[in-house]
């Protein structure tokens, strides 16, 4: 999974990259992720992306398997997940 990072100035400015990222066609059960910075922007976001990625453009969406991180959680993605730990 490629690591992407987008800052932006404004919230409102992240709805446009985020849609595009959402969209992009992908495995049906491979969970798309987020990073955050609070709660807040989690609760004002999904909401915003669903208006965005309806099928018929009336803010009919949802926003399915996509899990939202914050900072802290980044890294658990870096860190194996494999057990150091020798067979015997």
């Amino acid at each position: 999974m490629p690591l992407r990072v987008d800052y932006v100035g404004r919230l409102d400015d992240i709805i446009e990259p985020a849609v595009a990222y959402l969209s992009q066609p992908v495995d049906l059960f491979e969970r798309q992720h987020l990073v955050v910075p609070t709660a807040g922007v989690k609760a004002w976001l999904l909401p915003e992306l669903a208006k965005h990625l309806g099928a018929s453009g009336k803010h009919d969406g949802i926003v399915a398997n996509v899990k939202v991180h914050y900072p802290g959680s980044l890294t658990s993605f870096f860190s194996s997940t494999r057990d150091d730990q020798i067979d015997t």
